[in-house]
């Protein structure tokens, strides 16, 4: 495969769909400077490989710092005059990319919550500084990591998560789920409480010998939990 630019994440949307349930993987942050909105939609994937472990062995450089899960007071009034309490999905995406941006959260949890996950473009450049073919820079198991350059291409771009909306990802779990839940979504605690449980039937219901997967749908909720009680910080109960 000739593969001369890429994206973090390594979300494909033109990837072939698992029949069963099965990871997804984590978005890597890398520093932007444009915004970008494009119509592109996106299938959770499910690599053998950490993406974001797999870009920083190629690029030497750590993904992202952690977030702190925790907001002043000043940032919390902010936050409540700008989007207020009750839930507005048309605005998920600039709220919690927002929440990203400032530190608060992790890009990851921006897109869990909100449905939309960020890419970036980038371009494998070769030791002559030309784009480069993908396939000569991936490592061998066992040996040393091999580093490359990398140039950033283009602005953040954001990608729709249709996983419960397509047939060949999660859209008959979603559709039992949505069925049996009860929980009326006002807020945007409600809107956050709906994906973790969301997640939690997803492992409630996948093959529990799949110890990644079980391990995937803990953490995801895990971070959701997080990104809920920064949700409490700004608008309380």
């Amino acid at each position: 495969m000739n593969v001369q630019t890429a994206t973090a994440p390594a979300n494909n949307p033109h990837i072939n769909y698992p029949e069963k349930i099965s990871p997804d993987t984590p978005a890597f942050t890398i520093p932007w400077s444009t915004e970008q909105t494009t119509d592109t939609t996106v299938v959770r994937n499910a690599p053998d490989v950490d993406p974001v472990s797999a870009m920083e062995s190629m690029t030497g450089k750590t993904a992202a710092n952690e977030p702190s899960y925790s907001v002043t007071d000043e940032e919390a009034e902010y936050f409540r005059e700008k989007y207020g309490d009750t839930y507005n999905e048309s605005m998920a995406d600039e709220f919690y990319y927002e929440l990203a941006d400032k530190g608060i959260i992790s890009e990851n949890d921006a897109g869990y919550a909100s449905g939309t996950f960020a890419v970036i473009p980038i371009e494998i450049l070769g030791p002559d500084g030309r784009p480069a073919n993908l396939n000569d820079y991936i490592s061998v198991p066992g040996c040393a990591p091999v580093h490359v350059k990398t140039r950033q291409i283009g602005g953040r771009v954001f990608i729709k998560d249709v996983s419960r909306t397509d047939e060949n990802a999660y859209k008959r779990e979603w559709e039992r789920f949505k069925s049996e839940y009860d929980r009326e979504i006002i807020t945007w605690e409600d809107a956050v409480q709906e994906s973790i449980d969301f997640e939690r039937y997803l492992k409630e219901n996948s093959d529990g010998r799949d110890i990644t997967s079980q391990w995937h749908f803990d953490k995801v909720s895990e971070n959701l939990e997080k990104t809920k009680d920064v949700i409490f910080q700004i608008f309380g109960e």
